[in-house]
């Protein structure tokens, strides 16, 4: 299950399996080139002009983070959830995926924000963990600003440093719980 969450800077690219185990998420920052810093470890970064999702994000994700997950997905056939979005329905990206031994259900059109359970069961813990790192370093004294005392924008790296934080708080049970709730991963019995 993917989702991702737009800043004006970057965008950030969750994913998460049904037994509450998450993937690496992926930034994308809005920039032609990455800046030499220190990314923090397990966490995969990108940049591109429009700091989107693009084939070429996409196919990095599958590679990067999707392929990589510690349980082999070559072995045991998967089931990868992700929304209409144009660039997830490409040939190239839609074969990457396939060549995974992973099947593909997208969510059509419009509800995504109904079916989507990284959407609607984790964006808002997220986004808030995210924001509350935000509110204390522009609270602090630590941050720099322009000579027309503007703030300047936090670094990169410490932007991937808050998305790797913030993910790591969210717990497995949250994750279960919305996988459960739109009967993605029920018992086949019907007992739950």
């Amino acid at each position: 299950m993917t989702s991702r969450y737009v800043n004006c800077n970057y965008t950030v690219v969750l994913a998460a399996m049904a037994n509450g185990d998450k993937l690496s998420p992926m930034l994308i920052f809005k920039r032609k080139k990455l800046p030499k810093c220190t990314f923090p470890k397990g966490v995969v970064v990108h940049c591109n002009e429009k700091g989107r999702m693009d084939k070429e994000a996409c196919k990095i994700w599958v590679r990067k983070v999707w392929q990589n997950h510690p349980n082999d997905l070559r072995r045991e056939k998967s089931l990868l959830f992700w929304d209409s979005f144009t660039t997830h329905l490409t040939s190239e990206v839609t074969q990457k995926v396939l060549d995974t031994n992973t099947d593909v259900i997208v969510i059509p059109t419009g509800l995504t924000n109904i079916l989507q359970p990284m959407d609607v069961s984790l964006k808002k813990p997220f986004k808030a963990g995210l924001l509350n790192r935000l509110i204390a370093w522009m609270a602090a004294e630590e941050n720099t600003r322009t000579k027309r005392e503007r703030m300047r924008p936090p670094p990169l790296d410490m932007c991937a440093k808050w998305v790797k934080e913030t993910w790591e708080e969210i717990k497995k049970p949250l994750i279960i719980k919305a996988f459960k709730k739109y009967c993605i991963s029920n018992a086949m019995a019907g007992t739950e």
